[in-house]
Parts: structure tokens; sequence; C-alpha cells
């Protein structure tokens, strides 16, 4: 799987990016948001996306939309497309805001965005949202998949979230196993 290429930007159309990584072309998806100028050299995390039309690579310059994206297309119905649309109208802060919020009036005068889909964004992220990595977030990808390994655990959400908060606090980021058993250790201890 590709993790991110760093490469010259060759061209851009609408949403896709061309990045000439070496002698290879790669055609990225994006969101509109980015602007990128040709002959810049950047460097961007992609997401590899399969499905019956072949593979297709998402990219985003910030990894924390990455981890957005990947959470938003976990919820049944909504796949990569609308997902990068999404991303291309709002930044997380504004997406988290509007979650928290439970605004679906201005999440569904996105474009492409109805209520019937609001309403099921706003009731599949509910909870991630708190936990959604931001600029300003301390929040590993790490930190959030030990999260949903806990959950699926069946340890509840408050007490999942704020004992990882303490092992972060003490021990430092560590890895998702690390995490895992360190929190789970905690949750036993109290």
């Amino acid at each position: 799987m590709v993790w991110g290429l760093r490469g010259k930007v060759h061209k851009v159309l609408g949403n896709k990016l061309i990045l000439n990584v070496g002698d290879i072309y790669f055609e990225i998806i994006v969101p509109f948001k980015h602007k990128f100028e040709v002959n810049s050299e950047i460097f961007i995390h992609i997401q590899t996306i399969y499905n019956e039309n072949g593979f297709f690579l998402y990219g985003f310059l910030d990894e924390n939309e990455k981890v957005w994206f990947n959470e938003l297309i976990k919820i049944p119905g909504i796949g990569p497309n609308l997902a990068i649309n999404i991303i291309s109208q709002l930044n997380l802060s504004e997406f988290k805001e509007i979650v928290i919020k439970e605004d679906i009036t201005t999440f569904s005068k996105l474009k492409g965005i109805g209520k019937k889909i609001a309403q099921k964004i706003i009731n599949e992220m509910k909870e991630k949202a708190q936990i959604l990595p931001s600029d300003e977030s301390k929040f590993t990808q790490d930190f959030i998949d030990a999260l949903n390994i806990l959950l699926s655990l069946g340890v509840d959400y408050k007490t999942a979230k704020n004992s990882l908060i303490s092992i972060i606090k003490e021990k430092g980021n560590l890895g998702i196993e690390e995490l895992v058993k360190s929190t789970l250790s905690k949750i036993k201890s109290l």
C-alpha cells in the first residue's frame, strides 16, 4: 500500500492531481480546496481505495484529513468520493462543530449532502468527532485505532478515551498494541 508520495505537480484537473514521482505519473483524487501549482514539489499523504472499477489514490496535504477521510468511509453508504466532497467543503473544526451540535440544517446545505445523509453522518460520527485529530490536536492515528479497538472490545467510549489520554500523559505516544494493553490494565485496576 502507498502511504505517501513526494513528487512534482505535473497537472491539476479539477479535483485530480497528476504527480510526477521519478518517471511515474500518479493520478490522485484530492479535495477541491487545495490549490496546487504546476512544477511545485509536494509531499502528499495517500489512501489507496480498491473497488469494482479499479484502484484509486486519494491524497491529502494534512495527515489529519486522511484520518478524517478514513473515519467517514467507514460509515455504510459513504463512499470515498462523498468523503472527499465533505472534506472539500469543510475544515475539520467546522465538521466537528456541526456534528457535535447535531446541526443537520447546515450540514445538509453542503453540495451532495441531503438531510438523510447528514443525519446518518452525525449519528455515526457523534462520539468520534470529539477525538478526530486536528491541527491543534495531540491525538495520533494510533490513538484513534486504539480507541476503536477498545470500543470493539466493549469498553465504553468515555472510559476508553479518558484512560487512553491518561496513558499517553504517563508514557507518551505508544504504538497501538502498547496503548491497548496499557489501557486495558489501567481499566482493570479501576
